[in-house]
């Protein structure tokens, strides 16, 4: 190497005050740090492969100052630099608060493919399907060249009206049917001539970059109004997959395999114990469906 033949090592543009807290910590093991130089401190100890202090600073900033503002700002630069303990922090904060972060601008502009994948996947994901599926919407939009009226209109819908497309947590009888915001946010020129708010060309590119994503959104957890309403318009999954999952409701005989993971309710799923299906006897593929009356014959479904 260079060095090897000379006196001196050419160091790059590093700030020399955070320089000199790599050297404290080099010498001393311990660093007073200040939230102004952290993530400095961490880019230089990521070049110099200081994995103690880049771990150590990255709890201290998931457990000190991590917030809905710097969440996303944070997981891509911990993902950048390899900070596993912010990164763990961050993920854990995205999928606890997800109803607001994944509807934020931060998150549409921010968050890459690779991060977003492993979200949506999860199971302890803090969001309705239907709410994912709008998000993912919003997110491919954000990197398709839309109408500049459908793109100004739909954010606008889906921001104010995130609080309509939650899923009713009542068994009563009576469907939770789609409010009329809602299903503007789907059409909100609110003209039925003018068909979806994507046009096909838009929607086919919707597709190629959601295609991977959208199979992580669990349809028979969107009730069948719902995915007629809000979901087929966008056009960016497959009728087939739509009726299979209408079916899911409907029908007495399996759908799915056994243990499929779009029957496999998240986490909030379960907690607010949502019926999919009243009237229904239970089958080995859907454990966690039960029927309320027996021998009833309607065949409605309910959340």
């Amino acid at each position: 190497m260079e060095e090897t033949n000379k006196n001196s090592i050419k160091l790059l543009d590093h700030d020399p005050n955070v320089f000199e807290l790599l050297l404290r910590f080099l010498y001393t093991g311990q660093v007073k740090l200040h939230k102004d130089v952290a993530k400095k401190l961490i880019v230089l100890a990521d070049y110099y492969a200081v994995e103690l202090l880049k771990e150590s600073i990255g709890d201290w900033l998931g457990k000190s100052l991590l917030d809905m503002n710097n969440v996303c700002e944070y997981i891509v630069f911990a993902s950048t630099h390899n900070v596993h303990s912010l990164y763990k922090h961050c993920y854990r904060f995205m999928l606890g608060n997800a109803k607001d972060i994944f509807f934020s601008t931060d998150f549409r502009d921010s968050i890459p493919y690779e991060i977003l994948e492993k979200m949506v996947a999860s199971d302890d994901l803090n969001l309705t399907e239907l709410e994912l599926f709008q998000s993912l919407i919003l997110w491919g939009e954000s990197r398709v060249e839309l109408n500049p009226q459908c793109r100004t209109a739909l954010s606008n819908n889906l921001s104010e009206h995130i609080s309509d497309i939650s899923l009713s947590e009542s068994s009563d009888d009576e469907h939770r049917k789609p409010s009329s915001k809602l299903l503007n946010a789907v059409n909100p020129l609110g003209n039925q001539s003018l068909g979806p708010v994507i046009s096909p060309e838009s929607s086919n590119a919707l597709r190629r970059i959601l295609e991977p994503l959208i199979t992580h959104v669990r349809l028979p957890f969107i009730d069948p109004e719902q995915l007629i309403e809000c979901v087929k318009p966008t056009g960016v999954i497959d009728n087939s997959k739509i009726l299979q999952a209408i079916s899911y409701h409907i029908s007495k005989k399996p759908v799915y395999p056994p243990h499929h993971v779009q029957i496999r309710p998240r986490k909030n799923t379960i907690e607010t114990r949502y019926t999919l299906m009243k009237n229904r006897e239970p089958h080995k593929s859907q454990p966690f469906l039960h029927s309320e009356t027996a021998g009833g014959e309607d065949d409605s479904s309910s959340w």
